[in-house]
């Protein structure tokens, strides 16, 4: 994990198995999402929103997350995960630092700033590929319902 400025916007930055040289980029804008039809994100990849019934199957919350939007304050955004950026992950009492979910989840830290949150306000109610948080929790007669699909650039 440790990172040495190489200079000219360059960084090389030692892994577990591997030795990443990473170039600094500027940071993506937050993408506004409507709730039908499809986002595409700066980076090449999209998220698709549907509406969906309260029922199960539920998806993982990996590629696909099903919830509901208690009253979002603010705009519905995807943006880039920020350090100091807390959920709720789904099925847990308290809050998580993104970064650290990310990190458990096995994603290199390089590659954890430029990791993708769907986000109102401060409320983040999914870490995109990795986990669904609690606050987008369906509840038998939850309306509306909602399914988002994250298509990853390959």
């Amino acid at each position: 994990g440790r990172r040495v400025e190489l200079g000219q916007g360059v960084a090389a930055e030692r892994g577990r198995t591997d030795v990443w040289l990473l170039k600094h980029i500027a940071p993506l804008p937050a993408v506004v999402v409507n709730l039908s039809g499809v986002v595409n994100l700066p980076d090449g990849s999209s998220v698709e929103v549907r509406p969906a019934e309260p029922a199960p199957p539920y998806p993982d919350g990996r590629s696909r997350a099903r919830m509901t939007l208690p009253d979002p304050s603010g705009e519905l955004v995807v943006r880039r995960a920020r350090p100091g950026d807390r959920m709720r992950p789904f099925g847990m009492r308290g809050s998580r630092l993104v970064f650290d979910l990310l990190s458990e989840a096995g994603v290199p830290s390089q590659r954890r700033e430029h990791s993708w949150v769907l986000a109102s306000d401060e409320t983040i109610y999914w870490l995109l590929g990795v986990r669904q948080s609690e606050s987008g929790r369906v509840t038998p007669g939850a309306r509306p319902v909602y399914e988002f699909t994250w298509m990853a650039e390959e």
